[in-house]
């Protein structure tokens, strides 16, 4: 609703800004025609004062009105991470800083600090990258599609194919075998879904391109694999679409349905002291799909300082996307 109305006020004050210079332009050149034409008529000052008035009161006044709401837009759509997100991540911090904590641990630290969150939430650790990715890769591979309502968000520092996770070679390239079944589902998902696909955001530097075309190669191989599959071969962005993440973050979020996978590092490009941890309960994950639908929407409308770039990292999706649908 939040987002609906962002995007609905955004067309229409810029509908409201071209129609008040318009209306400007046309008032500023009835005074001075005016004032030609009717140099001696008896109502001329007064009708002059009034398009005075209108050019110096009242458009201003309307001007300032359009200006205050597309302030509060941006307020809307710039207001603070969801409540359920922010503070379960403050309790992976929690959790992260201790690398021997159990789930025991996860679940006392987050019933302290989530008093208002809901009882009847699940919450589990992972210290190891393998161990995780098979979790993953199992609970994913017994979802049905008929039970996801919602799209799929996920972001990625391009940790599937490119950059897996992991504090060895041997566990990245086990992490990347496991990836590829786990991928191979959620494209499956995703075809199916009823209410929208994949929605991926990624974050790499100006110097991972190459990476960031692996990543998305190694992708796009596996989602057209399984399209071929199903005869799908005009699947469009809303099965499988993609942004970059601009803004730093460290942590990597994959919510499907109730269910939320964190991946939590202390800078953006570890892989070896990497945590991971798994929640479900559906309010937070609709919290967290929330604030990703919002990122991937409209992070690009940021200004200054936009979150996200849909438009840099479009142009290699399509490339590759198309290359692979011809077969090449």
């Amino acid at each position: 609703m939040k987002a609906f109305f962002v995007a609905a006020w955004r067309l229409l004050s810029r509908r409201m800004t071209l129609t008040l210079g318009l209306a400007t332009v046309i008032a500023a050149g009835a005074i001075v025609y005016y004032d030609y034409t009717h140099p001696g008529s008896e109502s001329h000052e007064r009708d002059h004062i009034i398009l005075v008035a209108i050019l110096t009161l009242v458009l201003p006044i309307a001007v300032a009105i359009v200006i205050l709401c597309d302030t509060a837009a941006d307020w809307l759509r710039e207001s603070p991470e969801p409540f359920a997100k922010r503070i379960t991540d403050e309790v992976g911090k929690a959790v992260w800083a201790d690398s021997a904590s159990s789930d025991s641990f996860a679940r006392s630290i987050a019933r302290e600090t989530v008093s208002l969150l809901p009882s009847n939430f699940e919450i589990k650790k992972f210290g190891n990258a393998v161990e995780f990715a098979e979790f993953r890769l199992r609970l994913v591979s017994d979802l049905q599609s008929a039970s996801l309502l919602d799209p799929i968000y996920c972001t990625s520092h391009l940790n599937l194919f490119a950059k897996p996770d992991g504090g060895s070679q041997p566990t990245r390239d086990r992490v990347a075998q496991i990836n590829r079944p786990f991928f191979e589902r959620l494209s499956e998902l995703a075809l199916e879904g009823r209410r929208g696909g994949l929605r991926l955001i990624l974050q790499y530097t100006d110097d991972e391109v190459d990476l960031l075309e692996k990543e998305l190669t190694d992708r796009l191989a596996i989602f057209w694999k399984i399209a071929r599959e199903r005869e799908k071969l005009d699947w469009a962005d809303r099965e499988f679409d993609v942004t970059r993440m601009v803004a730093t973050m460290s942590k990597d979020y994959f919510v499907i349905g109730d269910h939320i996978f964190k991946t939590i590092r202390k800078t953006e490009r570890s892989r070896q002291a990497a945590s991971h941890m798994y929640i479900r309960n559906a309010d937070i994950a609709a919290s967290y799909r929330e604030w990703m639908e919002d990122l991937f929407y409209y992070g690009h409308q940021g200004g200054k300082n936009p979150s996200t770039d849909k438009y840099g990292i479009a142009a290699l999706f399509e490339k590759i996307k198309q290359s692979q649908s011809a077969g090449k």
